[in-house]
């Protein structure tokens, strides 16, 4: 539900700038649900890496099937399923807010604060 709950705030956002005429903020918020939309096509590249390490037989997250039952195969698929998109869900989250950042000037070298003399 977080991946809703944060799309619906986006869109409410971006609508809400775009009548109030607020530009730059329309352009923040569809950005930022464009970032975070990012998620379902990030799921596919998790899965499809992690059912390509797991054909190669790297087993350090789920068992071998081996021999397995139809009832396993289908837990460790929705294992495989959960784990994908828990991590395009924090990738998608994490690289959109950097980028946002990076584009509003926080990623930028801080400037010097020049503290002014005592006038005696």
């Amino acid at each position: 539900f977080a991946l809703a709950i944060a799309i619906t705030i986006c869109v409410y956002h971006a609508w809400r700038y775009a009548m109030a005429r607020d530009i730059r903020l329309h352009k923040y918020w569809s950005m930022r649900l464009v970032g975070y939309m990012q998620t379902i096509a990030l799921q596919r590249f998790y899965m499809i890496l992690l059912l390509f390490s797991h054909q190669c037989g790297f087993y350090f997250l789920y068992p071998s099937l081996d021999g397995a039952s139809e009832d396993e195969v289908n837990v460790v698929m929705m294992h495989l399923f959960d784990d994908s998109f828990v991590s395009a869900l924090l990738t998608g989250f994490l690289v959109t807010e950097w980028y946002l950042s990076a584009e509003q000037g926080m990623m930028n070298d801080p400037v010097p604060v020049v503290k002014a003399k005592k006038m005696m």
